[in-house]
């Protein structure tokens, strides 16, 4: 049982307990007080004898520093973890993640400045499940579980490193999108109908057309991944194209199909291997500091003249710096691939390799198929798109009379 005691020459009383091996210590507790001072011979014992974790051994320190100063312990606030956090994962992640992380994290600063005050140990749940609401009043239902999704991931490497007991984030539940969000299955986009691409088509302009033809026959590639294309990841000697994926940090090579191989022919014409393959749109991504943001309203711009979407500005609806999700972007493309080869038949393993879904990329590891099963894949899903290219010297898709036997083989 812990007990107190003066020494000669020194006013503060000294606490007398066991530790965790069974020795007896004596510290002193700093106090005249004698009450304190037995209050904290106390603690120091408890903490010893239930071989406390470094959190919990500061949580005691900071609660005794509180008794007697009246200011808790210095620790790390849930702000400057955070910063810690980005910085250790920043490495761990690509650069688009690492973007998201850092404004979901700003978003939340900027709603509950003083839960991000807070010391990191002190963060509770009931605070995480009030912070909720907040975010969900400025942002829409996904950016707020995204948020909090952040958090939790930031908490889970903290309890990692013995800086938190729990984790405060881990049992709040998700916002329920409204109807009004959910304006179709998944992140909200919608396929294009055969028609929508052909029109998509008559209305762009040379650039577009190609980066459109990009979108379909490489089974829905994003928007970033196709701008920043150069011609140097065109093979036409082995007929594939190659895509930097910046999401998930690797490499996707996709078989050229007969009618996206014409149009790729020309754009590629006496260009140095390093030219980007769209140069409008490689040069508005480079300005965006790797970020699609200009490319994708240039083709909002496209959307909104064949009536697909409102023009570009402020979104009817939007509320406070809340979006409204739109049924259809560039995004639509892997959409459409992922419904046409569903509806051809197409084997799942191979529209998975094509086209993903994102949480499957990892099966992508384990599976390796050939380029003639994926190319079949890609013209039974586009065998009856009848698109408006005269300008790009098509030929007849039965022959391949303008690319060679080879690739008519594989078109067959």
């Amino acid at each position: 049982m812990a007990s107190v005691r003066k020494k000669t020459r020194s006013n503060n009383w000294f606490a007398c307990y066991t530790d965790a091996n069974g020795l007896r210590r004596q510290e002193s507790t700093g106090t005249a007080d004698r009450k304190k001072a037995e209050r904290i011979a106390d603690d120091y014992e408890r903490s010893a004898r239930q071989k406390k974790t470094e959190t919990q051994i500061r949580r005691v320190l900071s609660d005794i520093c509180e008794r007697n100063n009246g200011e808790e312990l210095s620790a790390p606030t849930l702000d400057g973890w955070l910063t810690t956090w980005l910085g250790i994962v920043k490495n761990e992640i690509g650069s688009s993640s690492y973007d998201r992380y850092s404004h979901a994290l700003e978003l939340v600063r900027e709603v509950d400045p003083a839960l991000c005050a807070k010391h990191l140990d002190r963060v509770t749940q009931p605070e995480i499940e009030r912070l909720r609401p907040k975010l969900h009043h400025v942002r829409s239902a996904a950016t707020t579980n995204f948020a909090i999704k952040v958090l939790r991931m930031s908490f889970k490497r903290a309890l990692g490193q013995g800086l938190v007991l729990v984790n405060p984030a881990l049992g709040v539940k998700r916002v329920k999108q409204t109807d009004a969000e959910l304006l179709a299955v998944g992140d909200g986009k919608k396929p294009f109908t055969r028609e929508q691409v052909e029109l998509l088509m008559s209305k762009a302009d040379d650039e577009w057309q190609g980066m459109i033809l990009a979108g379909i026959y490489s089974a829905g590639q994003r928007l970033g991944d196709i701008a920043k294309m150069r011609v140097g990841h065109v093979d036409l000697d082995a007929n594939v194209a190659r895509f930097d994926s910046e999401k998930t940090g690797r490499w996707t090579i996709i078989p050229i199909a007969p009618e996206w191989r014409a149009d790729l022919v020309e754009r590629i014409k006496a260009k140095a291997p390093n030219a980007p393959l769209f140069a409008t749109a490689h040069r508005k991504f480079e300005l965006g500091k790797g970020k699609p943001t200009d490319v994708s309203k240039s083709f909002r711009r496209l959307l909104h003249e064949c009536g697909l979407a409102p023009k570009v500005g402020p979104r009817a609806g939007s509320v406070e710096g809340r979006r409204r999700p739109l049924p259809y972007s560039f995004h639509s493309f892997r959409h459409t691939m992922a419904t046409w080869m569903a509806n051809a038949g197409v084997s799942k393993t191979i529209a998975m390799n094509l086209v993903g879904p994102d949480s499957m990329a990892i099966h992508g590891i384990y599976t390796h198929i050939e380029s003639a099963p994926k190319l079949a894949a890609i013209l039974m899903a586009t065998k009856d798109l009848k698109l408006p290219l005269e300008k790009l010297h098509l030929f007849d898709r039965s022959t391949g009379d303008a690319v060679g036997s080879s690739v008519a083989a594989a078109a067959a």
